[in-house]
């Protein structure tokens, strides 16, 4: 007999990435199955091409009710709900389908303390997220030493190709690499200075690789203010990538990215791009470090940071000492190390 399960993570763009390994673990764990995705429709064509996934429903919180989703999850007749999300809203809807539920550790209080904690002495960091949402479905290893603990996004040939033709057009004819550079996030202080991005981007362009800022989405202005500060020779500029697809597929086609702690950070490294995470006011220790082979992230472990979960609150230093001192040289040598590393 064939189970049902049904998966729910609504958002954000990051933590619906990170979902990818559990549709594994369940095929794996339970092997007849058939698993449905339920997700936000912004969200619902990152998973839709993974072939350990049968099914995804998207929600649009404008037009489709809670009610309605309940409806939709009594119809299914789902053996399993594996709540990834742990809001008000997805345990309401399985207490009210009526459907048996697993819920992943969120770890609040450790996450609390690790901002809240004395500004000395060591502290345990949380784990990453991807090992808590696979231990709601019974899995136990060690993540990253297997494969498919390791977020992947699936690329039809359709997305792959209009990557190699937005690549084609941010090269317009140059030779070298091209290292697509995002400078958005979802909260401001968790942003690497623009300056910075325009040095960055200037020291790839004189040593021949092919910078391309990409706008981001929700501040569609902030790539163009840095063109506007370094000009455009040997730096190529996006439009915005509004689509989560376009964004994929853009990033799959880049030879790396450089990316503020954000969900484009995740979908480059799902898409195994090598990848430069930026963290300042957040921690990796907070259990969303890029995970893969070709990921990396530089954190300067100030005594200060992390400040907040996600970066919202304003620096009480005054200066955001933990993005101001990481300087591009910096982010120079971690790309340097996942190029040698990719030719190793």
């Amino acid at each position: 007999m064939t189970r049902r399960v049904l998966v729910v993570r609504f958002s954000s763009l990051g933590d619906v990435v990170l979902t990818a390994p559990v549709f594994t673990a369940l095929k794996k764990r339970l092997g007849a199955v058939h698993i449905t995705f339920l997700t936000k429709n912004q969200y619902a064509e990152l998973h839709r091409a993974n072939p350990h996934l049968d099914e995804v429903w998207s929600l649009d919180p404008q037009k489709d009710s809670l009610s309605s989703v309940i409806e939709w999850v009594k119809k299914g007749e789902f053996n399993l709900m594996v709540d990834l999300h742990r809001s008000l809203r997805s345990r309401f809807i399985s207490l009210r389908a009526g459907v048996s539920v697993s819920r992943y550790k969120q770890e609040r209080w450790r996450r609390f303390w690790i901002v809240a904690r004395p500004r000395f002495g060591s502290r345990r960091g949380v784990r990453p997220v991807v090992e808590r949402y696979l231990e709601a479905v019974g899995w136990c290893g060690a993540l990253g030493k297997e494969p498919d603990t390791v977020p992947q996004l699936y690329l039809t040939d359709k997305v792959l190709e209009q990557g190699r033709e937005w690549k084609k057009e941010m090269l317009q004819g140059r030779e070298g690499r091209l290292v697509s550079l995002l400078p958005g996030a979802k909260h401001p202080p968790k942003q690497w200075p623009g300056t910075y991005f325009s040095e960055l981007s200037q020291m790839l362009a004189w040593r021949g690789d092919v910078p391309v800022l990409v706008s981001p989405p929700d501040i569609p202005g902030l790539a163009s203010d840095i063109v506007a500060m370094v000009g455009t020779e040997g730096i190529g500029f996006s439009e915005p990538l509004g689509d989560v697809m376009q964004l994929a597929a853009a990033l799959a086609a880049s030879d790396a990215v450089v990316t503020n702690d954000s969900g484009p950070m995740h979908v480059a490294a799902a898409v195994g791009t090598r990848v430069v995470g930026l963290f300042g006011p957040t921690s990796p220790e907070l259990g969303f470090a890029p995970l893969g082979p070709s990921a990396a992230w530089i954190h300067l472990g100030h005594f200060c940071s992390p400040c907040s979960k996600h970066g919202r609150r304003p620096c009480w230093r005054g200066k955001r000492f933990c993005l101001l001192e990481l300087k591009p040289e910096l982010v120079i040598d971690a790309l340097d190390d996942l190029f040698q590393w990719g030719q190793s």
